[in-house]
């Protein structure tokens, strides 16, 4: 800088600590550009100033402070402004919905009820949430959504089927088979709708606390063998869900074999109904639920 003169760089951030874009610094009434989150201010006399910093999507931050000569720095935090979601829920065939919607993320959001035109909005923090949607006859679903710091409405699109996971008094009944590759532990991926349905059925029911994935096999081969292979798909199905936000305490897996069948061995109808996955109730904390949102 000229001697006698300040030069003063302006830094605006987050709350979490990233840059604050297209922001607008004011000095003693003068206004300056920083697009990217921070600019470098021209040269001027030294002495007290105010200084004040909007962005989109925060609310300003300001500070009195005193020019000295040479270069200097001023690094303003911002609070983060709720920013508007639109969520709308749809049948496969494009039809409107009327769901429930609740938002799960860095902020308490009350559930709300899509209109007539399948749409629910509410104004959240920026951060990672999870909408979470359930109706009558549908299937929930849970889907993620990140929402950056910013002032126009955050788009999320929900398209529900035919339910096919319900939980009842005993366990998380599924009304099609979770499929694995051939003798194998890996799941297809043609499973992966439904298991999306548990993850979200188990959002929807807190108070279950604990589950027991069981896994069963026909009885074709060595008993041994297939006690570990229903042992490595339930182990399967809990990485799924737990890598997908179950909490990883609230299941346990189990390989039965051939141990527990429910259907004659005798027929290949029978050998596939033996072959399954299922999702018992161990535990319920009824408190829990009545705590939910």
């Amino acid at each position: 800088p000229t001697p006698g003169m300040a030069r003063l760089l302006v830094e605006a951030r987050g709350p979490d600590g990233a840059l604050a874009r297209d922001a607008d610094v004011s000095v003693a009434g003068e206004s300056a550009k920083a697009p990217d989150g921070w600019t470098l201010l021209p040269e001027r006399v030294t002495g007290p100033v105010a200084l004040s910093v909007t962005a989109p999507g925060f609310g300003p931050a300001s500070e009195d402070l005193v020019l000295v000569e040479g270069a200097q720095e001023r690094r303003l935090r911002l609070t983060w402004l709720p920013r508007p979601v639109a969520v709308t829920v749809t049948e496969a065939g494009g039809a409107p919905v009327d769901a429930e919607v609740r938002l799960a993320g860095p902020g308490d959001v009350r559930p709300g009820a899509t209109g007539a035109d399948g749409i629910v909005e509410a104004s959240v923090l920026p951060g990672e949430w999870q909408v979470l949607v359930s109706a009558p006859a549908y299937g929930a679903r849970s889907v993620p959504a990140r929402v950056e710091p910013g002032v126009s409405p955050v788009a999320v699109r929900v398209t529900l089927d035919a339910a096919r996971v319900a939980v009842t008094a005993q366990s998380v009944t599924i009304d099609e088979s979770i499929r694995f590759a051939f003798n194998a532990a890996i799941l297809e991926k043609d499973s992966f709708g439904v298991l999306e349905e548990v993850v979200a059925a188990l959002q929807l029911h807190p108070e279950v606390t604990r589950l027991e994935i069981q896994g069963h096999t026909d009885d074709r081969g060595d008993p041994n063998y297939n006690l570990d292979l229903s042992q490595r798909r339930a182990d399967a199905v809990r990485a799924w869900l737990v890598e997908r936000g179950v909490a990883p305490e609230r299941l346990v897996a189990k390989g039965y074999g051939v141990t527990v069948p429910v259907a004659t061995n005798d027929t290949e109808a029978g050998r596939k109904a033996n072959r399954r996955v299922q999702i018992v109730i161990v535990a319920r904390d009824e408190a829990a639920g009545a705590a939910a949102p």
